[in-house]
């Protein structure tokens, strides 16, 4: 962050307890300087590209608030140039000049309108079983009802997902703990580097393995061996997965996996450029 957006926090975190004379001496970065706002979390700092540049502002630290605009559907206020946080992690915005403390006369500059979800948590995320590597300085741990658990996860961090999202005032936070959710968008989730252009057959395109034997299939959904596939017939893989022992597995129905040591691929395809990365897939199945 520029140096004086640093100063402009430093500023902002001693003379928000200062009298309002003190506070129009901070420096302008911003719309408007009428409104102000105190971080409840470690907040990432986005561009008005919707792309968030490394840096957190600290839990605590109060900003004079700017324009308005939606990111990723998400409503964000500017507090320096080029930089927004979202707004849900603001708490007491004030007016300076308004006696009402709740007021927010800011306008959405870009006429953008949020669809507002329901707050709560939802079984199936996509990344379950995943890793996630924190992307920021550091990022708050919240519980399933978006509170601030005080507990905060390091930048360069490593976090394996669990199968359940959090919805909290339209933003997406991912299971890391028991009852302890971050920010999606603080997660760096690691995909495969498929080529769909590739001239030899890749997951979802052509990948065909055939088995070796009479073999039966592992269900991920309940840890378990599940239907039986007889030996010499071929089945299309749509998902490669690697666990933390290295055996790669692959997707021939939904939620159905063969062991690929098991089958004969019709490709000489990187299986490791090619495959997610689960530690814990299929460590310790049901018997």
């Amino acid at each position: 962050m520029k140096n004086k957006t640093s100063k402009f926090l430093m500023a902002s975190a001693v003379a928000i307890m200062m009298a309002p004379a003190a506070l129009s001496a901070l420096p302008q970065q911003t719309a408007s300087a009428d409104t102000v706002g105190t971080l409840s979390i470690y907040t990432p700092i986005y561009s008005s590209t919707g792309n968030a540049n490394g840096k957190t502002l600290p839990n605590g630290s109060s900003w004079i608030l700017g324009e308005k605009i939606t990111l990723n559907g998400v409503t964000n206020y500017q507090v320096g140039s080029d930089e927004y946080v979202p707004a849900f992690a603001l708490t007491n915005i004030t007016n300076r000049d308004d006696d009402n403390s709740n007021a927010d006369t800011n306008t959405d500059t870009n006429n953008d309108t949020d669809t507002t979800t329901e707050n709560g948590v939802t079984d199936g995320n996509e990344y379950n079983g995943q890793v996630g590597t924190v992307n920021i300085d550091k990022v708050s741990v919240v519980d399933s009802n978006g509170q601030n658990t005080g507990n905060s996860l390091s930048n360069g961090s490593q976090w394996i997902i669990g199968n359940k999202v959090l919805t909290y005032n339209n933003a997406k936070y991912y299971p890391v703990s028991t009852d302890g959710y971050v920010l999606a968008s603080s997660l760096d989730i690691a995909t495969p580097n498929i080529d769909p252009n590739s001239s030899i057959p890749t997951p979802g395109n052509g990948l065909i393995g055939t088995t070796n034997k009479q073999l039966r299939t592992y269900n991920s959904d309940t840890n378990s061996y599940d239907m039986t596939l007889p030996a010499n017939t071929s089945w299309k893989i749509s998902k490669l997965v690697v666990n933390k022992y290295g055996s790669f597995w692959g997707e021939v129905a939904t939620n159905q996996y063969v062991w690929i040591t098991d089958v004969t691929l019709n490709s000489g395809l990187n299986l490791n450029n090619n495959s997610y990365y689960i530690p814990n897939f299929a460590t310790s199945i049901n018997k």
